[in-house]
């Protein structure tokens, strides 16, 4: 029985510590996923009406990069999910816009 007490502890803090890595290497590759998103929508011609998707999604990376370094890994991940996703929505906007006007 002492001895579980004293490896109770330890377990806990080593549970506790892969668990706040899988967040880490979430958020990681949330920011990645968004930067290379937004990268790719910024290199093409965009429509007007796309821009503000773009802009929305630059603001949004913005604080998933300042919740990722305040540690916040949770929120820095949702933060870049909704960032690829506004980055997405440029996209399909423009490729929308560009279809409407080869009529």
């Amino acid at each position: 029985m002492n001895a579980v007490c004293r490896l109770l502890p330890l377990l806990l803090v080593a549970t506790l510590f892969s668990l706040s890595g899988c967040g880490l290497q979430a958020a990681r590759r949330g920011l990645l996923e968004a930067e290379s998103a937004i990268q790719d929508v910024s290199a093409e011609p965009m429509h007007d009406q796309a821009a503000y998707h773009l802009s929305a999604a630059r603001g949004l990376l913005d604080a998933a990069r300042s919740e990722y370094e305040e540690a916040d890994f949770y929120q820095a991940e949702r933060f870049a999910l909704q960032a690829r996703e506004q980055a997405e929505l440029a996209r399909a906007v423009t490729d929308l816009r560009s279809r409407g006007t080869d009529r």
